[in-house]
């Protein structure tokens, strides 16, 4: 369900900003039936199914790449929003994965300092019924943007 989705992006989120975790890694794989802790499930021979559980570790493991560091976001800008954000410097690669708990509409506006100028960020959106949506980029201006988020978990990139 997509409240126990919302719970594992936060336990990661929490895995990685606090406990200063380097590395995760997926365990949880089942048969055909849902299960609390699935994030793959085996439905035949050769045949699976991807919870939204395995959407959310997506965010995380696809987006944070070897050779990325930490850098300066706010990491509990208020109870129910989670952000991070990571960047290499070799090349240029930014992250940004905002957790969004709780079903109200919030603003937020963004500023990136202490990078080089991003034009555009990539938008891949988990919430209770689509699984890494692609949405529209969003525009950066003088390395600034806003965006509005509701109850979902969202990953904003830019580069390879």
């Amino acid at each position: 369900n997509s409240g126990a989705t919302y719970h594992l992006g936060g336990k990661l989120f929490n895995m990685i900003a606090i406990g200063n975790a380097s590395f995760i890694t997926p365990w949880s794989f089942h048969g055909p039936e849902p299960g609390e802790h699935r994030l793959i499930g085996m439905t035949g021979v050769g045949e699976y199914v991807m919870d939204l559980r395995y959407y959310v570790f997506k965010h995380y493991c696809r987006n944070i790449r070897p050779g990325m560091v930490r850098v300066d976001a706010d990491p509990m800008i208020q109870d129910d929003l989670q952000v991070m954000a990571f960047y290499h410097t070799g090349n240029g690669r930014l992250t940004i994965i905002i957790n969004k708990h709780t079903t109200s509409n919030v603003t937020l506006n963004i500023t990136l300092q202490n990078l080089p100028a991003i034009p555009t960020l990539s938008k891949y959106v988990t919430d209770g019924t689509d699984s890494y949506r692609s949405d529209p980029d969003i525009t950066v201006v003088n390395n600034e943007f806003s965006m509005t988020i509701n109850r979902s978990l969202v990953s904003l990139d830019y580069g390879e």
